[in-house]
């Protein structure tokens, strides 16, 4: 697994009608060399609802600190599968994956 640190998490979105909750946070982050003298930048959208929420902690009730706690606990597999600094294949797919969620939400907010 690479190493990576999460630099900034920011809401970009809160949907909040009859149908459903809905929260839209970008992540912003950087993948690092082995030394940790070399970065990659990225950022990536994260959606989820309140029903994933409610699952999560076995609750009925959602504070803001769970939605924090909750953000900071979920790993993304993309990330995760980065086998090191140099490896085209898994930086190739986490990037798409990083492009794609921030085409989704562009087509949510239009």
């Amino acid at each position: 697994m690479v190493d990576f640190e999460i630099t900034k998490k920011q809401k970009l979105l809160e949907v909040n009608n009859e149908m459903a909750h809905n929260y839209y946070y970008i992540i912003y982050g950087r993948i690092l060399n082995e030394n940790k003298t070399r970065c990659r930048k990225f950022r990536y959208v994260l959606w989820f609802d309140i029903f994933d929420l409610q699952e999560y902690f076995e609750k009925d009730i959602i504070t803001k600190e769970d939605i924090k706690q909750y953000i900071n606990d979920i790993e993304n597999p993309y990330l995760v599968n980065i086998k090191n600094y140099n490896d085209k294949e898994g930086l190739e797919e986490f990037y798409n994956y990083c492009n794609e969620t921030i085409e989704n939400y562009n087509q949510i907010v239009r």
